[in-house]
């Protein structure tokens, strides 16, 4: 409860308005309210007039109570009057006034820092103590700063204090006052969703305790987490990562079966001046659960002031890797809070040990991640004779072989086939194409829209654009975008099924260079020097045979260049444990684009082959 010990040397001050109701800012959030606790003589209203003068502080972010100061103003007659009322009253003028304090807060958007008293108990002879502490308390109050004083420096405070009466007290009685309002306040704190910590009487130490708060939003916390990820990616750059994929391995119970928060307080409380539960336990099973403000109490019973990761920091941290830094990941995980992550992983591993080490509400989470939310995963058995989770169709098993990374790498060349298999423009370009009634110049039409939408489509999203001058319709000069080095492009049609397509191809990119090559043997130096980016177009990709025998001939003149092969239909299994597969994991600039993957192996001959229905010749075998 605010503290009602009189200050004199406040100024007097006409009884201030009551609001009928708590104010709240626009978008319905409550303010931030830190309240000073400690017994009574510790130091409170020393620490808060030092902090008011705290220069890092600012008064334009913080405002100042002292308890009784706002109880003699909002009661009628005063902190006198006050006094004289019985405990239901008091209880009354005391919720009033950390009422007003909130609403205080909440229309300047200042943090509010109050000193506060949970107790009195100045008897040495009661029993207990007369706690003051209300629930509006319990609402108003986002943060909690125990005072940890020496109990002798406490007595010494209260017998040179020449501004307050106080009754004489043992070291004994105030160790034992503080231990009540310690263990009470943590409860109540933990039920309340309040965050609480314990700090010397240290203005710079009490000073950088509530700057941090301050700040450690969990905006702040991402913020400095990518930042810190960038810093890491940037040293993997540096020493010149050739392949752009990591293993992200959550920590505890991952990496090892035991629990290390866990192992960590058995030791702890072992020592015989610690005594409780597992605050951890406590924590997450309390109503904070697994959210921010449970890690930042967390990270506050540890004593450290970096920033802290929830799940869904995880997932976003994965998703920045994947995103922004191009980087295939691989996520281990074993529990509900890595869930998140392994979603946006494109290798999900969930690691499944023993059954008496396993997560609780794993089970449940993971099969709703899995049946609902579309989740791709295997599972590692650690050790190798673990019971497995769910069932191995649901979940396969997961081998750390010598495939492993050649499988990591071949999902980092995923990443360079685009295609269009499920959206509506596929569907409607891919119908005349399959329309067994649509042949020649038609067909070639259907065929040359279809290249021309895959290149303003996909094309760009592997090459890149870059802007160049254009007149305005309106007379002046504006900037209009191409495709990146599209002067040094080079589109390939290879004949003779991928002529139409190429053309329509070339239609979109106008600033190439078209050529025609039945085999690779036909492009020499000539169509390569000077080139950035080579398109090589075909109506239908199967096996990928004639695609390897192009890459493997234009490499073997110039191993930087681009190269991108376009198709109106890719074989899908080509791609997974395939020849183009093969190519993608092997060189790191090849790149495709295809209208849709197909599932279908069958060569058309005759009446199904596509340059046959392209040109009329259907005729011939």
């Amino acid at each position: 409860m605010l503290n009602s010990d009189f200050d004199p040397s406040a100024t007097a001050t006409p009884t201030l308005d009551i609001p009928t109701q708590s104010a709240r800012s626009p978008g319905g959030k409550s303010p931030t309210v830190m309240g000073l606790y400690g017994v009574s003589g510790c130091g409170k209203s020393y620490l808060l007039d030092h902090l008011k003068a705290d220069a890092e502080l600012g008064q334009r972010a913080f405002t100042f109570y002292e308890g009784s100061v706002i109880i003699d103003q909002l009661v009628p007659g005063g902190l006198d009057a006050f006094k004289r009322m019985n405990h239901q009253d008091k209880t009354h003028w005391r919720e009033k006034a950390i009422g007003y304090i909130a609403d205080a807060c909440t229309t300047s958007g200042k943090m509010g820092l109050v000193a506060g008293h949970f107790m009195f108990w100045e008897d040495e002879s009661e029993e207990a103590g007369q706690c003051v502490w209300t629930e509006h308390d319990a609402k108003v109050f986002t943060h909690i700063l125990y005072l940890n004083i020496p109990p002798h420096d406490v007595v010494e405070r209260r017998g040179k204090d020449c501004h307050r009466q106080r009754s004489a007290v043992s070291q004994g009685h105030i160790h034992k006052w503080q231990e009540h309002e310690r263990e009470q306040l943590r409860r109540i704190c933990l039920q309340k969703k309040i965050i609480f910590t314990v700090a010397p009487l240290l203005t710079g130490a009490v000073s950088a305790l509530i700057r941090d708060i301050q700040r450690n939003t969990e905006a702040h916390s991402l913020s400095c987490a990518e930042n810190r990820l960038d810093e890491v990616v940037s040293g993997f750059r540096a020493d010149k990562m050739r392949r752009g994929a990591l293993l992200v391995f959550d920590g505890d119970k991952t990496l090892i079966a035991e629990d290390t928060g866990q192992l960590f307080w058995e030791i702890a409380l072992a020592d015989t001046t610690l005594a409780g539960d597992d605050p951890l336990k406590m924590l997450f099973s309390s109503p904070f659960g697994y959210s921010y403000k449970a890690f930042l109490q967390a990270a506050l019973i540890y004593g450290a002031d970096h920033f802290v990761i929830t799940g869904r920091m995880k997932r976003e941290l994965v998703a920045r890797l994947r995103d922004t830094h191009q980087i295939c990941v691989c996520a281990f995980g074993d529990s509900s809070l890595d869930l998140p992550m392994l979603k946006e992983a494109e290798k999900a591993v969930v690691v499944v040990g023993k059954e008496h080490t396993r997560s609780r509400s794993m089970e449940t989470a993971l099969l709703d991640a899995i049946v609902n939310d579309g989740l791709q995963a295997n599972q590692w058995l650690l050790p190798s004779n673990a019971t497995p989770r769910l069932d191995t169709d649901l979940l396969p098993l997961f081998d750390i072989g010598s495939n492993f990374i050649d499988s990591v790498i071949r999902l980092f060349g995923l990443r360079r086939v685009l295609h269009a298999t499920e959206e509506c423009a596929a569907k409607l370009l891919m119908t005349p194409m399959r329309d067994a009634r649509i042949s020649g110049p038609a067909l070639q039409a259907a065929h040359g829209s279809v290249g021309w939408y895959l290149a303003t489509t996909f094309l760009p999203k592997l090459v890149g654009l870059e802007e160049v001058p254009i007149p305005h319709v309106q007379g002046n000069q504006t900037t209009g975008h191409c495709l990146r080095h599209e002067k040094k492009t080079v589109i390939v049609a290879l004949m003779r099924g991928g002529e139409p397509m190429a053309l329509g191809v070339y239609k979109a990119l106008p600033l190439a260079e078209f050529v025609h090559a039945k085999k690779s043997e036909e492009l020499d130096n000539k169509y390569l020097d000077g080139r950035e980016t080579v398109v090589l177009v075909d109506s239908v990709v199967n096996s990928g045979k004639s695609v390897k025998e192009f890459v493997q001939h234009i490499r073997a003149l110039n191993s930087n260049i681009r190269i991108v092969v376009v198709a109106g239909v890719i074989q899908a299994q080509s791609i997974s444990d395939g020849i183009l597969g093969d190519i993608l994991a092997g060189d790191d600039n090849v790149g495709f684009v295809s209208l849709r993957l197909s599932d279908n192996k069958y060569t058309g001959k005759g009446t199904t082959d596509t340059g046959n229905r392209l040109f009329n010749s259907t005729h011939l075998d």
